[in-house]
């Protein structure tokens, strides 16, 4: 089919790679992901398990998070990945939990570790240390390139860096530990999310908030859409998505629930012909803003639920797809590529269910890392 309709594409042996490693579905069927040839699985080239895969928002550069606390940063040149970086380490770099690259900068990459934030610039040839009371486990930089908030799941405030003076500024009045940090798109707003009930959204001009605590379910995860002004939230017991809606302008914050109750469980339990019993909870979802696609992972289930949406004339999610790795294999992490042309870009980091907790302290875990494109 893609030599009648594109005959050029046809001769890419990326693409070519790609389309083998598997392809979007319909009407609930199951998305095949089958290990990739060269560019699309550079697990060849590592001898330990990966924790997380990040990619850069607007160069050809991934990287790749180790189980040994190392860094690998690739970028595809054609059809090949090449090694920016072999191994990017340090003393500091100890329980690297989450990384994120810098907007705005070619080379800038942050490394949430035990001790602080790891911030490596100039070609990742040198790195600068933001020390931190309390381990790293969350991380996000605002669209500007030149605000890093960090957070720990031990702790209940919030450092903003300013990373050209190094200097701090902490956020208080939190309810609990900080789980995860997601800032919006258009830099406005910054959303907290704790291990509690609620959730708390701060405007980054004046850094007041608003608390969120009348959701009846823990918001287990959380993303922004591409116009920075609708939260999309997956909440457990039972698991379902919900979206707020901020349609003031700043300072103001304001925001509204829409209707939005998308059944994560059920629509994954209905889908034909694949036998899984319905999810007991949400462990990440991933918003790909330029194809609307939406992925969602669970606990103990091998397969990651895809889900098209809809926008006009109100927000709509529809299951489209499943992605499956190997038998006996558990999703840990995903994250779509930026600005992929040709549809979305999903790239999946999988765990063996049986292995996990004899290979968690020796980092001897095969890596099983799975990109699935779905072309429309």
């Amino acid at each position: 089919l893609l030599e009648r309709l594109a005959p050029s594409l046809a001769r890419s042996e990326m693409l070519r790679a790609l389309v083998a490693s598997g392809a979007s579905s319909a009407a609930g069927a199951p998305i095949d992901a089958k290990p990739a040839a060269t560019p699309a699985d550079p697990a060849n080239t590592l001898q330990q398990g990966v924790r997380a895969v990040v990619w850069h928002e607007h160069l050809e550069r991934v990287a790749v998070i180790l189980s040994s606390d190392q860094v690998r940063v690739f970028e595809t040149k054609g059809d090949v990945w090449v090694d920016v970086v072999e191994s990017l380490e340090h003393q500091f770099q100890r329980e690297v939990r989450c990384a994120a690259w810098q907007p705005r900068s070619g080379s800038g990459l942050a490394l949430g570790c035990r001790g602080g934030v790891c911030l490596w610039k100039d070609k990742l040839s040198w790195m600068s240390f933001l020390r931190h009371t309390w381990p790293v486990t969350a991380m996000a930089w605002a669209p500007s390139g030149r605000l890093l908030a960090s957070g720990s799941s031990t702790c209940a405030s919030i450092y903003i860096w300013d990373v050209a003076t190094r200097a701090a500024s902490q956020l208080f009045r939190l309810r609990g530990a900080v789980e995860s940090l997601k800032w919006s798109p258009s830099g406005f707003y910054l959303y907290s999310g704790s291990a509690g009930q609620g959730f708390r959204v701060w405007e980054t001009k004046t850094w007041e908030c608003e608390l969120f605590s009348d959701f009846a379910q823990p918001v287990r995860s959380a993303a922004w859409a591409q116009d920075g002004r609708t939260l999309l939230l997956a909440c457990n017991e039972p698991i379902k998505l919900q979206a707020v809606s901020f349609t003031h302008d700043p300072p103001r914050i304001g925001g509204t629930v829409l209707p939005l109750e998308l059944d994560l469980g059920g629509a994954v339990s209905e889908a034909a012909g694949l036998h899984l019993a319905e999810p007991t909870a949400v462990r990440q979802i991933v918003f790909d803003n330029s194809s609307g696609r939406l992925a969602v992972c669970y606990e103990g289930m091998p397969g990651v639920a895809i889900f098209a949406s809809e926008s006009f004339p109100m927000l709509k999610f529809f299951h489209v797809g499943h992605v499956f790795g190997r038998t006996g294999m558990l999703p840990t992490h995903l994250s779509f590529k930026p600005h992929f042309k040709h549809g979305a870009l999903l790239c999946v980091v999988f765990e063996d269910a049986n292995e996990a907790a004899r290979t968690s302290s020796s980092g001897d875990a095969e890596p099983n890392i799975r990109f699935i494109p779905m072309y429309f």
